[in-house]
């Protein structure tokens, strides 16, 4: 690739190639900017861009990672193709959920709370039925429930035997439910939860689909074929769910900038390209997720030469003899290594990161203290009532 300013070869493995080429067989570069169009063929068969200037001759050799087709390769010619590179997509990173209105209900999923609330309604029915066919007084359900908040307030009761093998299963069971629920609370507390990201092309159809989401990528016919297959025929709805851009990181800044826009993007481009990105900005704000189901499909990237080229031979030779040799993945890898250094500033950083709770933990700290002050205050309205309904200076 090469700067727009300075019209110079700057990083990527054809940058290098060009390079070394020139230096072996001592030729000078003359770069000529084709203002990031690949080429689009028209009806009348004439091509534009990148493609177009090598038919006309304009240029000898196209750099950029272009893509080999059927009618591109018919229109020029392409060296031995350098790499395969996935089509695949980058989103905004995933932001932490630090809500504390309900968090003292989420250690446990909602059938956990219903099964629950189903055993203390079976123990009620249990303790009224018998309460009917014997004669201790005893109020078994209570005893149940106070027993869950470890109160050892009936240490003295003389319970029959047939109470005391349920109520030894029942502390056996409450203890096993308090320590995971304490267990599950403080890692929430301790680790927050994560938004859910966008893993696969199923979801990312989904999510299109819902119109949650924005997608976005070159403003070139390619990419919007790439739209097309995904989405299927939406060209009444074109605008709504794309948005083309005209540099790469336009679209980067988009996708970092959805959290403060209001609209979530989805970036559609190279892997490899999506990484330098990923290493530019940093896993703190953009996502790209693994390769395995989150790639639309394969492409060919190749360097095309235009038709006729006196050095094709040459040229390819040096081109297989480089990609076997492993310097063009070398070469590829290398444009990373500027990055290097913003990995190593934040491994230092997290060495020497305090370990006191933030002010957002405290936060919750507070308010599930709050939530438990009411429960409590709840449980000993209830405790006050049934003293008063039936009398007792002590519920047994």
């Amino acid at each position: 690739m090469f700067s727009r300013r300075t019209l110079k070869l700057s990083r990527g493995s054809e940058a290098y190639f060009i390079d070394t080429l020139s230096s072996y067989f001592n030729f000078s570069i003359r770069l000529v900017d084709c203002k990031l169009s690949w080429g689009k063929k028209y009806s009348n068969g004439s091509w534009d861009g990148l493609i177009g200037l090598l038919i006309d001759k304009k240029v000898d050799i196209g750099i950029g990672g272009t893509f080999v087709d059927y009618d591109r390769s018919k229109a020029v010619s392409f060296l031995y193709p350098q790499t395969t590179t996935s089509i695949t997509f980058v989103t905004a990173a995933p932001y932490r959920i630090l809500s504390s209105q309900h968090l003292i209900f989420q250690p446990f999923p909602t059938f956990v709370w219903l099964s629950f609330l189903t055993t203390l309604f079976i123990c009620f029915v249990f303790d009224h039925i018998q309460r009917k066919f014997n004669s201790n007084k005893q109020n078994l359900f209570w005893i149940s429930f106070v027993q869950l908040f470890h109160q050892d307030s009936f240490r003295k009761l003389t319970v029959p035997l047939n109470l005391s093998c349920y109520l030894i299963f029942w502390n056996f069971g409450s203890f096993i439910l308090t320590l995971v629920y304490a267990g599950c609370l403080y890692s929430l507390i301790a680790a927050p939860s994560y938004s859910k990201t966008i893993d696969t092309i199923f979801q990312l159809f989904v999510e299109l689909k819902s119109g949650d989401i924005i997608l976005t990528s070159f403003n070139n016919s390619k990419y919007l074929d790439y739209f097309r297959d995904l989405f299927g025929n939406v060209t009444m709805d074109i605008d709504r769910y794309w948005k083309p851009v005209q540099y790469t990181f336009d679209g980067f800044n988009l996708v970092n900038d959805s959290s403060n826009t209001g609209s979530s993007y989805v970036y559609l481009g190279q892997r490899e390209t999506l990484r330098y990105g990923l290493s530019d900005f940093g896993e703190k704000y953009l996502y790209l997720p693994e390769e395995t189901d989150s790639s639309l499909f394969m492409e060919i990237v190749g360097i095309p030469v235009r038709p006729g080229f006196p050095y094709y031979d040459v040229f390819n030779r040096a081109q297989r003899s480089l990609f076997f040799n492993g310097l063009m993945h070398h070469w590829t890898e290398k444009c990373y290594d500027k990055f290097d250094y913003k990995k190593i500033e934040n491994e230092i950083a997290s060495t020497y990161e305090p370990k006191a709770f933030t002010l957002d933990q405290l936060n919750i700290f507070f308010m599930v203290y709050n939530q438990c002050i009411i429960i409590s205050t709840i449980v000993f309205i209830m405790e006050i009532i049934i003293r008063l309904t039936f009398g007792l200076h002590r519920i047994q």
